[in-house]
């Protein structure tokens, strides 16, 4: 792999983990958005939508 090569790669490195980071901070977020609003529905209610949105879930 030659210098331009390297550095490129290396950029190209930095601009994932960057993107990743976001992408992390953005997804706590909603996670966080959305515990807040199970709170608000009744338990066996959030059940029912598990077992519709991933029937694999064990609840």
């Amino acid at each position: 792999m030659t210098e331009k090569e390297i550095k490129k790669t290396m950029n190209k490195i930095i601009e994932l983990r960057e993107e990743r980071k976001n992408v992390l901070e953005k997804l706590r977020g909603l996670d966080s958005e959305v515990k807040s609003l199970e709170k608000l529905v009744p338990r066996s209610e959030i059940a029912k939508l598990d077992m519709v949105v991933n029937p694999n879930l064990k609840v």
